[in-house]
């Protein structure tokens, strides 16, 4: 096996160079000790000397024409190359840093997918730990935050949750989800007017997001808007028709309207998409009785009783009604149920 062309050209250039070193060398020699005899040497240690440079430039030249053509690389090149090769580092967030923090996507990664196992076992507090760590690996990951921000909240966290949810958005403005996430906690908290800007962002990003629209539409519900969140619930249920809890908030923003008929009508269509909800029977049942269809009432909150027997609420309704139909024995009796429940609760 041969010599590789790469080593042909480095013993080239030092076999040139040992042979303009001696040039250089004798060249110098003869200018210094023969050299001042009537000045007739200078001629041949000068070419010498000529000689020796143009050797040495051709070697540096060979040098570098093949340094490039084989790695593409100067030096400038290799300067910039380094740059690129070192570790990145960001300041964190909040802007109280003790320096720039280096980041390692690659750990990170695996500290959030840890994470997320702990989360999908019910382990918030551990899933809380792996997130905090995959952010302090890399605080540019919008998706720790976020999850981070989940984990919170399923714990009633929510101040925390709020907090790395705006992180999040901070570091990944159009994702519809983690606006959605805040305007959920926001709601929660009872800051209706910034749950209701989070979940119009998040329909601004998403114009399908049906889950945006039914919860502004119970933002606006809190907030005694019952037109705009009957216009919402709507959209919702055109956009999920099969989804019995759109009909049921559409229901009760029509009831605080007094318009008992289309609420008796969406509470009728919410029990049919979904049969085993006992809020809806009483919400049905209250309308009924507004109605004065007091029997309709009555059987309505006998169902709600038979899917939750704990709501001391449906007892006092039932109550009532039994008493505007003349039975007051049942009525008593309801009264007396809902008073013992709501002393055991």
């Amino acid at each position: 096996m041969g010599p590789s062309p790469a080593n042909v050209v480095i013993w080239s250039c030092v076999i040139i160079f040992i042979i303009t070193a001696c040039l250089t060398i004798g060249g110098l020699l003869g200018w210094l000790v023969l050299g001042g005899e009537g000045g007739k040497n200078h001629g041949k240690y000068l070419n010498r000397l000529f000689t020796a440079l143009i050797l040495e430039v051709v070697a540096c030249a060979v040098s570098i024409f093949y340094n490039y053509a084989h790695t593409g690389a100067t030096p400038e090149s290799h300067e910039s190359q380094a740059a690129a090769n070192a570790p990145s580092a960001v300041e964190p967030p909040g802007g109280t840093s003790n320096g720039p923090v280096v980041i390692d996507e690659n750990a990170s990664l695996a500290e959030l997918n840890q994470g997320m196992v702990q989360s999908n076992k019910g382990d918030f507090d551990l899933a809380i730990v792996h997130y905090t760590e995959a952010i302090r690996l890399d605080p540019r990951s919008a998706v720790a935050y976020e999850n981070r921000g989940l984990a919170r909240a399923y714990k009633s966290q929510f101040d925390l949750a709020i907090t790395d949810y705006g992180d999040s958005i901070r570091l990944a403005p159009n994702n519809p989800d983690v606006y959605q996430y805040r305007g959920i906690a926001r709601a929660i908290k009872g800051s209706f007017d910034l749950a209701i800007t989070d979940f119009s962002d998040s329909i601004r990003l998403n114009p399908n997001n049906v889950i945006a629209y039914a919860n502004r539409g119970s933002a606006y519900l809190k907030k005694g808007l019952f037109d705009l969140a009957i216009a919402d619930f709507t959209v919702a249920i055109r956009l999920l028709p099969n989804n019995g809890d759109s009909y049921q908030s559409r229901g009760v923003a029509y009831a605080r309207k007094n318009q008992f008929d289309p609420a008796i009508a969406d509470y009728t269509e919410s029990i049919r998409l979904s049969p085993n909800n006992p809020f809806t029977y009483g919400d049905r049942g209250m309308a009924f009785d507004s109605k004065n269809q007091f029997d309709l009432a009555i059987a309505d909150y006998n169902e709600s009783l038979r899917l939750n027997p704990n709501n001391p609420d449906i007892y006092q309704y039932r109550g009532i009604a039994h008493e505007k139909l003349g039975d007051s024995a049942l009525a008593s009796a309801d009264y007396s149920e809902a008073a013992r429940r709501r002393g055991s609760q």
